[in-house]
């Protein structure tokens, strides 16, 4: 049975800066296009508009009715009449084929099956509400309960019951199944004499803010560098005032920041217009990133560890320092996990940097834990081949691509993390 509740994946993008690629979005369906059973479709369906939570309450209710009567809500000799007979017309009510029906229960159905969205339930935590309000017997009519018929009151009610028992396990079971994540991708031309500016290998030339609605990249135009805004759902780029000569672009967690370098100094500009304030010195170009604690993590010079500082200002504070017993020549990349008490990072080692590590930096006991060795797990992978992608080396270079996992991933050996990153990079 299709219920025709298949949505276009909207929202989430993955940025990509491919010159000389026309901007597209993937959809899984055109506007327009009707798929499903038409039988318990909402009529907001039917007629190309959004679906919601409530296009899945009308079809439930469409259900429920069925399972009421022994017949379905609506019917019709062809699909057209059919889809005239959703938008236009009200099936009967409960009660007509089944007497005994409580008045409540021919109600929520009906409410299910309102023809505007605004007018249904709003949530199915009210259904089971009214559902099991009903299941025990909170709307008997008084005149069921007379003696010749009182067996078909308690058949009724049973059949009620039962129906009701039944709707909420559905529903239960419904909110127990996982949700796939939708994915869309897109492929972002830049704007003509525009090219984009990658100073250095830790310093990224594009961030996409927080909620998904912004991407902010470093670009040149006639000899002029700064760093430029875009909304997702717009064509247009704008140059952010203040960001001349800057470049690592990040955002704050709530998205009303944006930070960067320029100057030798660490910045940040709001977005919602404003001058640029300056947070700390720099002596180089890298990565860094905000944190939901309401600090910034950035690594101040090359060939060195990294600093932590307010997003106010201040004096930065060291947090990581290179081991040179152990030949490491920097510390770069860093990203805070989501908890915010906690830093992943790339260490390089070796005199060519030829064996990245991808370590991590509790906030709360300044423990470190190297989490992936890839000199040591490349070695693993040609003992025991794997069908991998390559796309582990990209994440050894930038943090970047750890940001949703979870911070327990720590505690998984080296083995199954390699597996996990290269894996993710399908």
């Amino acid at each position: 049975m299709d219920f025709g509740l298949a949505k276009p994946v909207q929202a989430a993008f993955i940025a990509s800066a491919s010159a000389g690629t026309p901007t597209l979005s993937n959809w899984l369906t055109v506007e327009g296009t009707i798929v499903g059973t038409f039988q318990y479709m909402a009529p907001e369906q039917l007629e190309g508009k959004e679906a919601d939570a409530r296009s899945d309450i009308f079809a439930f209710g469409a259900l429920l009715y069925e399972m009421g009567t022994g017949r379905a809500a609506f019917t019709a000799k062809s699909k057209a009449s059919l889809i005239a007979a959703i938008l236009s017309s009200q099936p009967p009510a409960v009660s007509t084929f089944e007497p005994m029906t409580p008045p409540a229960l021919d109600w929520a159905i009906r409410t299910c099956l309102a023809k505007n969205p605004d007018e249904r339930w709003q949530c199915f935590r009210d259904i089971v509400l009214e559902l099991k309000w009903i299941a025990t017997g909170g709307s008997q009519r008084e005149h069921w309960v007379t003696r010749p018929h009182q067996y078909r009151v308690l058949a009724a009610f049973a059949a009620t019951t039962v129906i009701a028992i039944a709707a909420v396990l559905y529903l239960l079971w419904m909110s127990m199944q996982p949700r796939s994540r939708d994915t869309t991708r897109f492929v972002m031309q830049l704007p003509a004499g525009h090219s984009l500016v990658v100073p250095d290998l830790d310093a990224p030339a594009l961030d996409l803010s927080p909620d998904g609605r912004y991407l902010a990249y470093v670009a040149q135009r006639s000899g002029q560098q700064a760093i430029y805004l875009r909304p997702i759902d717009e064509f247009e780029a704008k140059p952010v005032p203040g960001t001349e000569n800057g470049v690592a672009p990040f955002f704050s967690t709530d998205g009303d920041w944006l930070g960067f370098i320029a100057d030798g100094k660490l910045k940040k500009v709001p977005l919602r217009g404003g001058p640029p304030l300056a947070i700390c010195d720099v002596q180089n170009s890298g990565k860094a990133s905000w944190g939901k604690n309401g600090f910034i993590v950035f690594r101040p010079a090359y060939g060195a560890g990294l600093s932590l500082v307010s997003a106010n200002g201040g004096i930065p504070s060291v947090i990581t320092k290179l081991d040179l017993s152990r030949s490491e020549r920097a510390h770069g990349s860093p990203e805070f996990l989501p908890s915010g008490d906690a830093v992943l990072y790339t260490i390089w080692t070796g005199v060519t940097l030829e064996r990245p590590q991808i370590a991590v930096l509790s906030l709360k006991n300044h423990q470190q834990k190297i989490l992936v060795d890839f000199l040591c797990l490349f070695a693993r992978l040609l003992q025991q081949p794997l069908p991998l992608h390559i796309g582990i080396i990209e994440f050894g270079i930038s943090g970047r691509h750890f940001n949703p996992v979870d911070d327990q991933l720590v505690d998984i050996d080296q083995r199954r993390i390699g597996q996990i990153l290269f894996c993710q990079r399908d």
